[in-house]
């Protein structure tokens, strides 16, 4: 009979802590969230450093495009679009030489 009470107690003890958790998640959300904001913030400087480099180089101004370029290509170095289009300025300035 002296087990009963101790038995109760470890049961209703586990309960609360099994609700504890379910109810106050370890930051899961929070830590998923400053990942897309942070990749949110990386793909507008993409964009942003993307839009630039093709404005200088429609200005002709391709030493300044081949800078922005190579900024994209450090933020997202997986988008083969930046290299491509460095590669095209290299072309042109070994073709213009």
């Amino acid at each position: 009979m002296k087990k009963v009470p101790f038995i109760l107690l470890i049961f209703l003890s586990t309960q609360s802590i099994a609700q504890w958790k379910s109810y106050y998640p370890e930051g899961t959300k929070r830590k998923q969230q400053e990942k897309q904001e942070e990749k949110a913030g990386n793909q507008l400087k993409f964009n942003t450093h993307f839009y630039n480099a093709l404005s200088l180089k429609t200005l002709e101004k391709y030493e300044d495009a081949l800078v922005e370029f190579n900024k994209c290509i450090k933020i997202n170095p997986s988008n083969p679009v930046p290299f491509y289009e460095a590669a095209l300025i290299y072309n042109l300035s070994a073709q213009a030489e």
